[in-house]
């Protein structure tokens, strides 16, 4: 477990330029501490992992958590998930959302033609839509503002904007969706 921690720790490090000292004035722990962990070696107390989580920004579970290998993160097509599926959407899964604790969440949406989403949706994640096959037309209905976004397209929905899809066209549409799930 030790070294999963020091792998998360020096990665945290890494990504945000944050030197051992920085991140120990952030935690209010010792330079020693936090290198020793890094290595592999210590033992932090409970406290001590919730002030390096907090300061990260992760949760206690997201940090002492085994990182997963990469053969879990794996998923094949014939295993992907369908969470929708009606007379003119479906929705699959195409991303391992539970080996990682991950807050990413990738979906390709397949819409028939002249059909949509349904009634208006609004998320708490930020979502964006890539428009991989077709055209689409992105309609937000607080202010019924309407996008036509074609192959190769893309939009960003912000958190709580209501909003719907629909395909105007005479042939299949095919999308993809990925969302920055929100961590409690």
């Amino acid at each position: 477990m030790g070294s999963d921690i020091g792998k998360k720790v020096i990665n945290y490090r890494w990504q945000h330029n944050v030197t051992i000292r920085e991140l120990a004035e952030a935690t209010g722990l010792s330079s020693a501490l936090i290198s020793q962990l890094e290595r592999g070696i210590g033992n932090p107390t409970l406290s001590a992992r919730v002030s390096r989580a907090e300061a990260m920004g992760i949760t206690v579970s997201e940090l002492v958590s085994p990182a997963p290998d990469n053969g879990s993160l794996v998923l094949r097509a014939g295993d992907q998930e369908v969470v929708r599926q009606d007379e003119f959407l479906t929705i699959r899964n195409v991303l391992v959302e539970n080996a990682a604790n991950t807050s990413l969440s990738v979906q390709q949406l397949v819409l028939q033609p002249h059909g949509s989403s349904g009634a208006p949706q609004q998320h708490l994640e930020e979502e964006c839509l890539y428009i991989l096959r077709g055209e689409l037309t992105m309609v937000f209905n607080a202010d019924q503002e309407e996008y036509r976004l074609q192959e190769g397209d893309s939009i960003r929905v912000m958190p709580n904007r209501l909003h719907t899809i629909r395909n105007d066209s005479d042939n299949v549409a095919v999308a993809m969706n990925i969302k920055c799930k929100v961590k409690y």
